[in-house]
């Protein structure tokens, strides 16, 4: 959801300053690129590793490429065509309902794209925080040095 926001308000942006059709393609590919590059190696994006979820297969193993390239493309699908138009926006949240209200009814909570990726989004252990190194004991004090007598 993190990454769709930042993906998504670039498309905004590209809009507002009136940016030609290609450009939003090519935010559309920078996204596949990225979330397929992802979910194939860690099976996380910055957004999914911040909540501490992660995209597997729906056997549980680690997300292949070409399941991670459909997950990412049936995504982001209908947002690249929205370059044709407002006439197209009905035809977007229809497949924004198509692709996330399935995960509301279905017991594993996978949406369309997950479903027909084979993949399912699961809980993961958090990173863990990296632990300061060990302090030296404390050495005990010391009497300061007479002088004198």
């Amino acid at each position: 959801m993190l990454d769709n926001l930042i993906f998504t308000g670039l498309e905004l942006l590209l809009s507002a300053i009136g940016a030609p059709p290609a450009s939003f393609l090519a935010v559309f590919a920078l996204a596949v690129v990225y979330e397929t590059y992802f979910y194939a190696t860690t099976g996380q994006t910055l957004g999914k590793r911040a909540f501490g979820i992660a995209v597997r297969r729906a056997d549980g193993g680690v997300t292949r490429v070409t399941e991670a390239l459909s997950r990412a493309g049936l995504w982001w699908l209908l947002p690249a065509v929205s370059i044709f138009g407002p006439s197209v926006t009905v035809l977007l949240l229809a497949y924004g309902l198509a692709l996330t209200v399935p995960a509301f009814v279905d017991p594993a909570h996978r949406g369309l794209h997950d479903r027909l990726a084979g993949t399912v989004v699961v809980q993961v252990a958090p990173p863990a925080s990296p632990t300061a190194p060990p302090r030296a004991p404390p050495t005990p004090p010391t009497a300061p040095p007479r002088l004198g007598r």
